[in-house]
């Protein structure tokens, strides 16, 4: 159950938060709406809620309106997109398929800090596609706040929160050589001469409860370009008398084939 509830939260509170957003944060002169307004009225480009971005951006990607995408992001994610013909790319796959259509972004994990005025959401960019039904992809946008407006600062598909959960995912499943993968080749290497990796092996194959693990991931951030942090909990052999909970740290680093985990605080210490 705790799984499909985490999704579900994550998944309401955006759309809770796009309905709300704008009566929490409303300027002091604002009133009730009046009933006769719809009660799901389109959002607008300027609500402050993160969420909104988002829909707003995709919309806009689906439109190819260049104007409405260089308002939603960063100037520095703005010439990012310029420099990889990120709109002609779009609009070229629209020129083959007219009916293409931007559905919905589903959310996964979140977090707000309305404080330091930065958030992120990870989930699926859902489009429905004529001759091949809902594709998606996936993935992890971070946004920051300037004046009273989140701008998306990146989009990344590999992300460092994306190697975390296929991480913990590839355990679940016994992909070892899936996990092993996503390991610093060195930290591999500690792991698995200190004993950890065949005592984990041993624990999943004694493990008969059908779902082995669960990684919940409450945040994740960057050091500097190449070094980044994911926190979160790992329910250990969850919905069984055995089960027990452990807070994890990872830190990870970007290499040419992209993120990979360096170290694990939490869980598998390792004493010098």
């Amino acid at each position: 159950m705790r799984p499909a509830v985490h999704i579900f939260i994550g998944i309401f509170i955006g759309w809770l938060l796009s309905l709300l957003w704008g009566h929490i944060k409303g300027n002091p002169g604002d009133t009730l709406a009046s009933p006769a307004l719809p009660v799901l009225s389109p959002i607008t480009s300027t609500s402050p809620s993160p969420f909104d971005t988002i829909y707003y951006f995709y919309k806009a990607v689906e439109e190819g309106n260049e104007e409405k995408v260089k308002e939603l992001v960063t100037p520095e994610l703005w010439s990012e997109l310029k420099k990889e013909g990120f709109l002609q790319q779009w609009q070229a796959r629209k020129n083959m398929e007219p009916g293409l259509r931007f559905v919905i972004f589903l959310v996964s994990e979140q977090n707000v800090d309305e404080e330091a005025g930065q958030a992120w959401a990870r989930g699926r960019a859902e489009w429905d596609s004529p001759r091949k039904g809902i594709i998606s992809s996936e993935e992890t946008i971070r946004l920051v706040r300037v004046e009273d407006t989140w701008k998306i600062a990146s989009i990344e598909s590999e992300s460092p929160v994306h190697v975390a959960d296929e991480f913990y995912r590839a355990i679940q499943q016994g992909d070892w050589n899936r996990m092993r993968s996503l390991l610093d080749p060195e930290y591999w290497r500690l792991l698995n001469s200190a004993g950890i990796i065949s005592a984990l092996k041993k624990d999943y194959k004694a493990s008969s409860s059908g779902v082995y693990l669960v990684f919940y991931i409450h945040d994740y951030g960057f050091i500097n370009k190449d070094t980044a942090w994911v926190k979160g909990d790992v329910i250990w052999h969850p919905l069984t008398p055995e089960s027990f909970e452990t807070p994890a740290t990872l830190s990870l680093k970007k290499t040419d084939k992209g993120w990979v985990i360096t170290r694990i605080t939490g869980h598998w210490e390792i004493k010098k």
